[in-house]
């Protein structure tokens, strides 16, 4: 019977329950190891006891989307928002690379910083044809970097 304190990463106590204690951990502890101790006080049958462990929490992995909002033409610019989200909670944040790609090797390229998971890009002038558009992600400390990823395509007319 009692509580069992978590210190280090976290603070929190429990009571036990059929001589288990259970923590929620919160979802925005950044990924890494995190030194952890968790201390029994005891009770009338039981002495006091603790015990360090080390918790790791692995980066997420995240899904680029596009989402073109004006489409450009092979004489002035378009926009696009790409967006970037994981599964898990929180936010990624940094850089991502946007190449256009058409077939005969033609490639455009922009790189821009995340602002709430989302990057408003200016798409470059692309010639008349149907262009690729892949997404890499640069991780950040939360969150694992992708590859250039296919995520859609733009259809220049004119």
């Amino acid at each position: 019977t009692g509580t069992v304190t978590l210190s280090g990463a976290v603070a929190q106590s429990a009571t036990l329950v059929n001589g288990t204690a259970t923590f929620a951990l919160p979802a925005t502890l950044p990924a890494g190891s995190k030194a952890l101790t968790a201390s029994y006080a005891g009770d009338v049958n039981y002495n006091a006891s603790s015990v360090a462990s080390t918790l790791v929490i692995a980066k997420a992995n995240v899904k680029a989307t596009d989402k073109v909002t004006k489409r450009p033409t092979p004489k002035k610019k378009g926009k696009a928002t790409i967006t970037v989200k994981s599964s898990t909670s929180g936010t990624p944040t940094g850089k991502i690379t946007v190449t256009f790609k058409k077939k005969g090797k033609s490639t455009k390229t922009v790189t821009k910083n995340l602002s709430s998971g989302k990057g408003k890009i200016s798409v470059p002038k692309l010639g008349k044809g149907t262009w690729k558009i892949y997404v890499k992600y640069n991780g950040s400390t939360n969150f694992n970097k992708t590859g250039a990823k296919y995520v859609g395509t733009v259809k220049v007319k004119k």
